[in-house]
């Protein structure tokens, strides 16, 4: 993502160098074209639905997309709410769709379902994979919860201590735990 600087490597996406220790290429963050979607939702609490929307939106020509992308995500009733009258499905819904207006090559995701209830995380790991399928975005999912990563995920990296200590389908990756609840 840029928020912090490999040792060394090489970072490429759809063919453009993000990062090159050996060339000493390390593009800004804000150049890479990447959406956040945080843990917290990260809205600003003076602007309603809308105006965090288009406040995302790049090209201020793309205003129609607002519309668009509020009508995907189901919230255009919320438009003209501030953030701090929403439930946490809402914000979720509103920080995934304000995401969407950048759109970015890449979709961060850091535990962005962990603080719902259990039926809200389920509707919105639903919203979560039609969006994925509806824009084509690759997606980097951080959970704990492998349901979840079973319902969402196409690759799995186990990390531990800093290190990738697995890698495959969420079949193989877990195919040898007691994953029920």
């Amino acid at each position: 993502a840029g928020l912090e600087t490999p040792q060394s490597g090489k970072i490429v996406v759809n063919g453009e160098v993000w990062f090159d220790s050996s060339k000493k290429i390390n593009i800004p963050i804000q150049k890479r074209n990447i959406g956040f979607v945080f843990q917290d939702y990260a809205l600003f609490p003076n602007m309603s639905v809308r105006q965090n929307l288009e406040f995302a939106l790049k090209n201020k020509k793309e205003i129609n997309k607002i519309d668009e992308i509020l009508k995907i995500m189901e919230i255009e009733n919320l438009s003209n709410m501030n953030p701090q009258n929403l439930s946490g499905g809402q914000k979720q819904r509103v920080a995934l769709a304000r995401t969407l207006m950048t759109n970015p090559k890449i979709l961060l995701l850091d535990e962005p379902l962990s603080a719902l209830d259990n039926n809200m995380r389920l509707k919105l790991q639903e919203e979560l994979a039609f969006i994925h399928k509806k824009f084509n975005l690759t997606s980097i999912l951080v959970s704990h919860d492998v349901g979840e990563v079973f319902k969402l995920s196409n690759r799995v990296f186990k990390i531990s201590l800093g290190k990738i200590i697995e890698d495959g389908t969420p079949s193989e990756v877990f195919s040898n735990q007691n994953i029920s609840g």
